[in-house]
């Protein structure tokens, strides 16, 4: 075996051995202010909410140049 694959062969083994210690580390002190569920559903529709303001918004800027057109062509044809 070479330098270079004893190297990352330790490398790998440290990487392994710290996550087995992460895995295993004891989160039961820890308490969560918020239901997980409610954060997520708060996040769905605030983002829900601006997707359909932003819809919204598209919808009225394309009747005021769909509008504007119309008017436009209209004028040119009097």
């Amino acid at each position: 075996m070479s330098i270079n694959d004893e190297i990352i062969a330790r490398w790998l083994e440290i990487e392994v051995s710290d996550e087995e210690e992460i895995l295993n580390e004891d989160t039961s002190d820890v308490e969560l202010d918020v239901a997980e569920d409610y954060v997520l559903q708060e996040d769905c529709e605030y983002d829900s909410e601006d997707a359909w303001s932003a819809l919204r918004k598209m919808e009225t800027i394309q009747q005021n140049r769909t509008q504007a057109f119309f008017l436009s062509k209209h004028r040119r044809d009097i």
